[in-house]
C-alpha cells in the first residue's frame, strides 16, 4: 500500500521567523563594519601586535565591534538553526504540491549541510529545487525553469563569506601579533570584504525565503497540482 501524501503545513511562520533572525544579522554586520570603519580611520587595527585602542573614538570601534561581533556569532547560529527549519518544511511540502519526482528526502534538505565536499553544492541544488517545484502553475518540465539572478549571488556570496571567515581565522591565529603594518591593513580589507559578501548572502537568503514561501502558498491556494 502506498504511504499517503503528508498534507500542506503553512511555512510563513517559520519564513518570518527566519527573515528577522537574517535581518538582525545584516544590521549586526553593518555595525561591526561602521566599527571597523571608525577604528581604521583612526589609526586603529585589530590584526597585529598594535591594535591602538587608545581614545575615544578607539573606545567606540572596540565597544561597536565588540558587541557586533558577539551578536553575530549568536544570530549566527539562529540563522542556521530557523533557516534549516523552513527549508525542511518546505521540502516536505512538495509532495502535497504534487510533486512526485523530487530528488531527495526531507532529511537531506538538513544533512546536504553539514557533509564535506557536497555541502559545496548539493544545498544550492536542492533550494534550487524546492524554488522550480513550487512554481504557481504545475508543469512537467518545472525543472527547465530560470531562476532569478540573486539565487545565484546567494550561493556566491556565501561561500565567498565562510571561506574567507575561515581563512581569516586560521591566518590571525598562525600569525599571532607578529604581522606587519602593511599586512594588517590587507586583513583589515578583508575582513570588511567579508562583512559586505555575508550581508549580500543574508539579503539574498531573504528573498529566497519570501518567494518560496510566496510561491507554495499560491501554489497550494490555487489548487495547481489537482
Amino acid at each position: 500500500m502506498a504511504s499517503a501524501t503528508r498534507p500542506f503545513l503553512p511555512l510563513e511562520r517559520r519564513a518570518g521567523v527566519a527573515a528577522v533572525c537574517f535581518w538582525i544579522f545584516i544590521g549586526a554586520s553593518a555595525l561591526y563594519a561602521f566599527g571597523l570603519g571608525v577604528g581604521f580611520s583612526q589609526g586603529i587595527r585589530i590584526y597585529g601586535s598594535d591594535s591602538g585602542y587608545r581614545g575615544p573614538w578607539a573606545l567606540l570601534a572596540f565597544m561597536l565591534m565588540t558587541i557586533a561581533a558577539v551578536v553575530l556569532l549568536v544570530d549566527f547560529v539562529v540563522c542556521v538553526i530557523t533557516f534549516l527549519m523552513w527549508l525542511h518544511r518546505a521540502y516536505d511540502n512538495l509532495p502535497a504540491l504534487g510533486v512526485t519526482d523530487r530528488r531527495w528526502s526531507p532529511g537531506w534538505a538538513v544533512g546536504w549541510w553539514f557533509i564535506p565536499i557536497m555541502s559545496l553544492f548539493r544545498p544550492y541544488q536542492l533550494v534550487k529545487e524546492v524554488w522550480q517545484a513550487s512554481a504557481p502553475t504545475a508543469s512537467p518540465a518545472w525543472r527547465n525553469q530560470a531562476l532569478p539572478d540573486f539565487f545565484r549571488w546567494w550561493w556566491g556570496l556565501l561561500l565567498l563569506y565562510l571561506i574567507v571567515g575561515v581563512f581569516l581565522e586560521r591566518f590571525a591565529r598562525a600569525a599571532g601579533g607578529t604581522v606587519s603594518r602593511g599586512v594588517a591593513d590587507w586583513l583589515t580589507a578583508i575582513d570588511l570584504l567579508m562583512v559586505f559578501a555575508g550581508m549580500g548572502a543574508a539579503w539574498c537568503a531573504i528573498r529566497i525565503i519570501h518567494g518560496i514561501t510566496a510561491r507554495q502558498t499560491q501554489r497550494h491556494q490555487m489548487g495547481a497540482f489537482a
